[in-house]
């Protein structure tokens, strides 16, 4: 079975969606979407079993028993939110998550970031090197 938070909209979406279409051929049994409202769920793909829950509460492992491989793609990306916002929550949401994967013996999990984790700005270099 297949989590991915962030299910709703974006890259979850679109990695939902090519989930669901390999459902039955050997490699994915189950698609679990993951996202913050109920209103969200009209938006995910037909064959995903819909999970409410709030990236950034430990509530959230009560979505993730017999899951296999969690994708955490439920990042906050917008340059319209303030830096240290952005930062804070993502980090928030990449630590529950691990935390939560780690409590219901998730044996993988993916996190998609991106060099907004470590702080990107106009006069770092490109590409960033891992030890920033």
């Amino acid at each position: 079975m297949v989590a991915v938070t962030g299910a709703a909209e974006g890259i979850g979406r679109l990695l939902v969606e090519r989930l669901v279409k390999a459902v039955g051929s050997g490699s994915v049994a189950e698609v679990v979407a993951i996202g913050d409202s109920e209103d969200e769920a009209a938006g995910v793909p037909l064959g995903a079993a819909w999970r409410t829950a709030d990236v950034r509460d430990p509530q959230l492992a009560a979505c993730l028993p017999g899951v296999d491989v969690l994708v955490h793609t439920d990042d906050d990306r917008t340059l319209q939110t303030a830096p240290k916002q952005r930062r804070t929550h993502n980090l928030r949401a990449a630590q529950t998550v691990l935390t939560a994967a780690a409590a219901q013996r998730v044996p993988r999990a993916v996190l998609l970031t991106s060099t907004m984790v470590h702080g990107a700005g106009p006069d770092n270099p490109v590409p960033m090197p891992e030890d920033s």
